[in-house]
């Protein structure tokens, strides 16, 4: 009997080592298989990620191409007003009647413009005409007079806007910034206060450049990536505090067809009371 027993107990050990060995080795034969597994996810997503990052750049570099082979008019309008003051000769040359600026506007769209934001530049939503329309400032007039024309003609435009202004009796207020920029009508900054951003220290022009996009970004909701110089007077330390602000495009006072080799050296026509825009438009 204890032989017997012997012989079983033997019997079970053996059993045991042999169904060990074979769970032994299965798990040796699976391992390496996840262990693949896993470094081919790995590398998949590293492809991924490469065509991602390729595709960007390809993106970037497409856009620079179109950008570098673009010019444009940008035409600069300041008040859209009837306004005619010996005493205020220079109020008197940057109002441009409504009725002016109506034929203006209509001019720009028999002669096959498509008029654009800076935003759309961004996006690379270039039409085969375009057209760049800005105002300076921020006033109220653009809101009365020259914002209903644009929007019953589909037109857009950029207006650059004096923080330290805003609600103020000549200039938009709060809601009607957000009401422009909810139909189609690109916020700009024009600084805080509008000084003379070429004598200013540093750090005071920084501030005037930043907290301004900051100020606007807050009220619209909307990035901005767009830039005025006030009185077009700025120094190379200038453009540098514009770029690291985050602009990504900014307009000077020069009479010039625009091009973009410079983004943030742009030309910009002048359109006074008297002023043909004719002979921008070829």
């Amino acid at each position: 009997m204890k032989k017997e027993n012997k012989k079983l107990i033997l019997l079970l050990a053996i059993s045991a080592l042999v169904f060990f060995g074979i769970l032994l080795k299965r798990e040796k034969n699976i391992l390496p298989n996840i262990e693949a597994d896993s470094i081919e996810v790995q590398n998949v997503a590293s492809s991924d990620d490469s065509s991602i990052n390729q595709t960007k750049k390809t993106e970037v570099a497409a856009e620079k191409d179109i950008l570098k082979n673009l010019s444009m008019p940008i035409l600069m309008y300041h008040h859209i007003r009837d306004f005619d003051d010996p005493a205020d000769q220079i109020g008197t040359n940057l109002s441009v009647s409504p009725e002016k600026f109506t034929k203006q506007l209509d001019l720009i769209k028999s002669e096959g413009y498509t008029t654009i934001t800076f935003n759309d530049l961004d996006t690379g939503k270039i039409p085969t005409k375009p057209i760049i329309l800005t105002f300076d400032d921020g006033y109220k007039n653009f809101y009365q007079n020259a914002y209903p024309e644009l929007t019953k003609r589909e037109i857009v435009g950029t207006v650059f806007v004096i923080v330290n202004d805003i609600g103020k009796n000549e200039y938009m207020n709060e809601k009607e910034i957000e009401e422009v920029s909810s139909n189609g009508i690109e916020i700009g900054s024009h600084t805080l206060s509008h000084p003379d951003l070429s004598k200013l220290s540093s750090d005071k022009a920084q501030e005037e450049i930043s907290n301004s996009k900051k100020t606007l970004k807050s009220l619209t909701g909307n990035n901005i990536i767009s830039f005025c110089y006030p009185s077009g007077k700025f120094s190379e330390e200038t453009v540098k505090n514009v770029k690291e602000a985050g602009y990504k495009y900014a307009v000077t006072t020069k009479s010039k067809i625009t091009t973009f080799e410079n983004l943030f050296e742009l030309n910009r026509y002048r359109v006074n009371s008297d002023t043909s825009i004719s002979g921008f438009l070829k």
